[in-house]
């Protein structure tokens, strides 16, 4: 990663005003090291994750959550014990996300704390 890139990200992580933007300042950032990648999975507008919405955001159905929850309106969280990986891009393993759990800790083998 080249000086300026670099001094970009750091400036988003530091401009961030929560962990959820934060994290999607990394994820963003991942994702623009690895070529190819950003190109063949465009995140939607407001989503740190292509294809999927987080707890806490609008939903229709669970299939557009990541957690697969879906109560009333909004994606669920998922509770103590539960799975907190998703599959960030095709052709890469799943990688934990602490936002989808409740307590927002996910550890590295996938499950909420």
């Amino acid at each position: 990663m080249d000086q300026d890139r670099f001094g970009r990200l750091t400036r988003a992580i530091g401009q961030a005003t929560s962990r959820r933007a934060a994290l999607g300042a990394v994820v963003a950032a991942a994702a623009a090291a690895v070529p190819g990648l950003a190109a063949a999975a465009p995140a939607p507008a407001g989503n740190i994750i292509p294809g999927c919405r987080l707890a806490g955001q609008r939903c229709r159905k669970k299939e557009n959550c990541c957690t697969g929850k879906c109560k009333g309106d909004r994606c669920a969280c998922v509770n103590k014990g539960g799975s907190c990986l998703v599959t960030l891009a095709p052709g890469l393993p799943p990688a934990p996300v602490h936002a989808n759990c409740c307590s927002n800790r996910c550890d590295n083998s996938g499950k909420c704390h």
